[in-house]
């Protein structure tokens, strides 16, 4: 179609124009990513991730709309999505509080599926998630030096714990700080193999990493430990060749590492009697005999209702069951795991479409095994399945698989996903960082 000058001219000045302002929200939803995830952990955190979410979201939508882009394709990924939420509305039936229920599925589920949403599309790029990356390092470096030398003075924890302060940093509580140190850990690990830096960064990540290990200490989780061994045995097993060594020297190591927190001294603080331990479980007593009593409450009601929940919501558990809660530690609100907990809320049904879906979305981002030195894009895939198997573990004892660690997760999740795009079409697509 012919176009006279003057309308060739005003084509091109509109061009310009929408095209800096896309120029503009790219940086703005890139800087929104950083600052929703740098903000999510505090304990302010609720009215400034949440406006950087949303903030992020209308530029997504915005920047799609605008370049003309698709929506990340996949109908599988959806459908999972979906059939997990059907199964997470359909057991609001059953709740004891729907009104706590309801609440639940928006900060745990709603807010993780914006935040899944939100990094999904947002990552377009190799040079994205190198970016992405390093602000990840500098978010840890920021939660690791407040957790090593904690920011709550011992008083205010009331002389309970005396051999250690229970440090929670700058997050919620000490339970999400421990957490937040499970999901950072791998991107710490795997910095030096995707990045490649000079030695002298190198004495600088050294340094980072003792002070990981401080706030480790402090935060006075002890299944963090086993954690932590058990994601730094199977990198070493992804990397290196003689894998049968490794895993033996990781059991060993595991094995020690549990016999040294049911001995050292400040174990004593969680109440355990371990001598009455092989002859009856539960009446070890403290931390260790109130699971044990809490799982197999749990096991016994999923073996005579195994599909009926009790209705999503983390402490629907003390709502369900009064009578149990009679007399028992106040914290035994819940099944302190979070596949028990799952199990419970939404029945058997709804703990297999979850694991369905986290199956589907690690069999897609899975990376070569090793990835190669400098392969930024597959190391942070292979760091997403480790933050996957040391939070999963460290949620072997309680379930932080809810709030802002839901929202860390899904969010980093979603990113790896993005990359496998990002680095298959970034070349052809024409965007410039």
């Amino acid at each position: 179609m012919f176009q006279s000058p003057v309308q060739n001219g005003v084509s091109s000045r509109l061009g310009k124009f929408w095209g800096n302002r896309l120029n503009g929200l790219n940086c703005l939803n890139e800087f929104c990513v950083w600052a929703f995830l740098f903000f999510l952990p505090l304990k302010t955190k609720g009215h400034l991730s949440n406006f950087f979410l949303a903030l992020g979201l209308l530029s997504t939508v915005l920047l799609l709309w605008g370049r003309g882009r698709r929506l990340y394709h996949s109908r599988r990924l959806w459908l999972t999505w979906a059939f997990f939420g059907l199964t997470v509305l359909s057991s609001l039936f059953y709740s004891e509080d729907i009104l706590y229920s309801l609440q639940s599925v928006r900060q745990d589920i709603l807010a993780g599926f914006l935040a899944f949403f939100f990094c999904l599309h947002a990552i377009d790029s190799p040079a994205r998630l190198r970016r992405l990356w390093i602000a990840l390092i500098v978010i840890s470096v920021f939660y690791i030096s407040g957790g090593a030398f904690p920011v709550i003075p011992q008083t205010f924890l009331g002389g309970k714990y005396p051999l250690f302060s229970r440090a929670s940093s700058f997050c919620v509580d000490f339970a999400h700080f421990a957490a937040l140190l499970s999901l950072l850990a791998p991107y710490l690990l795997l910095f030096p193999r995707a990045f490649r830096p000079r030695r002298v960064w190198m004495w600088g990540l050294g340094a980072v990493f003792l002070l990981f290990l401080l706030a480790v200490y402090n935060s006075g989780t002890r299944i963090l430990w086993p954690a932590l061994i058990i994601g730094f045995t199977a990198y070493l097993m992804f990397i290196c060749k003689r894998k049968l060594l490794i895993l033996a020297a990781g059991i060993l190591l595991l094995a020690a590492s549990g016999a040294a927190l049911v001995m050292w001294p400040g174990a004593v603080d969680h109440g355990e009697e371990w001598d009455t331990f092989l002859e009856d479980p539960q009446a070890t007593g403290g931390t260790a005999g109130d699971l044990l009593t809490v799982w197999s409450f749990s096991w016994d009601y999923l073996t005579e209702h195994p599909w009926q929940g009790i209705g999503y919501g983390r402490y629907n558990f003390e709502r369900a069951f009064p009578e149990f809660m009679e007399g028992k530690n106040p914290l035994l609100g819940h099944t302190h795991n979070t596949f028990v907990d799952l199990a419970v809320q939404l029945g058997l049904q709804g703990l297999a479409v979850f694991i369905i879906f986290l199956a589907f979305i690690f069999k897609t981002i899975r990376p070569p095994f090793p990835p190669a030195p400098g392969d930024l894009p597959a190391c942070f895939r292979l760091a997403v399945c480790l933050m996957f198997l040391i939070f999963m573990v460290r949620n072997s004892t309680d379930n932080l698989f809810v709030g802002s660690s839901a929202e860390f997760f899904w969010a980093l999740t979603a990113a790896a996903l993005a990359s496998l795009r990002a680095t298959a079409a970034f070349d052809q697509a024409g965007y410039k960082d």
